[in-house]
């Protein structure tokens, strides 16, 4: 990706925004946006963005760091990292998860509020559990007071198993 890119849901650049000075990453659903955009980069124009809906702007440092937390995110234990406006990456501690009891990861204090945070949700599941990024835990509002975009990295979706009771990795 390169700064100013439109992103669809699945990832894949649309598009440009024609600033290549910022690091700025704008994701599109709206399926009108995203033909407008590929149509302007068809015809090697950048697309405007007032002249789109976008969900959410993020910055290519933040969502480099949201992998670096999914990454670093393994069984029950929480992962987390501060990412400021100027792209410093300030990193959580790791929660102490263990027998399928989670443990969140405290974010790290980090002065302002256009800050953003990351974190995980646990990878692993039990057999009356699964952690899904889609949805926050019970503590996420409150841990998500403050800051600018929080992002949730994790599973998606419910465990599920195989023919033999083996569970299937969700994506």
């Amino acid at each position: 990706m390169w700064a100013g890119d439109y992103i669809n849901s699945k990832g894949k650049i649309l598009g440009s925004d024609g600033n290549k000075e910022d690091d700025k990453i704008h994701l599109v659903t709206n399926n009108k946006d995203i033909k407008k955009i590929e149509d302007n980069d068809k015809s090697g124009k950048s697309t405007d963005l007032s002249d789109v809906q976008v969900d959410v702007t993020t910055t290519r440092t933040e969502l480099s760091e949201a992998t670096n937390v999914l990454t670093r995110t393994e069984g029950f234990a929480e992962e987390s990292s501060v990412v400021t406006p100027e792209g410093q990456i300030h990193r959580g501690e790791t929660g102490e998860g263990l027998n399928g009891s989670v443990s969140a990861a405290t974010l790290p204090a980090v002065d302002g509020n256009d800050n953003t945070s990351i974190h995980s949700h646990p990878t692993e599941t039990t057999s009356t559990t699964y952690f899904d990024a889609l949805v926050p835990g019970p503590g996420d509002p409150n841990a998500f007071k403050g800051f600018r975009l929080n992002i949730i990295v994790g599973a998606f979706g419910r465990q599920n198993t195989d023919q033999n009771g083996k569970d299937i990795k969700r994506s």
